[in-house]
């Protein structure tokens, strides 16, 4: 199952993009006023980065922080 999911967020995506841990780490701390809002991490990382992956944008703080340190984080 979780193979599947996997395939799912990937399909499709552009995953040779990268930041740096640093980059992240700054991330996480600009996103917590965005946080405030309401609004969610990946929908925020997929704004600040130009990244297109909705299911990423759909995904819960912890799943969506999970996918980009994975994914998107070198």
């Amino acid at each position: 199952m979780f193979s599947s999911m996997v395939k799912q967020l990937t399909l499709g995506k552009n995953t040779n993009f990268k930041i740096s841990k640093k980059e992240f780490e700054k991330f996480q701390k600009e996103y917590i006023f965005e946080q405030i809002k309401g609004i969610k991490m990946g929908q925020v990382f997929c704004n600040k980065y130009r990244v297109h992956n909705h299911i990423l944008e759909m995904l819960s703080n912890e799943s969506a922080k999970y996918h980009i340190q994975k994914f998107y984080v070198k």
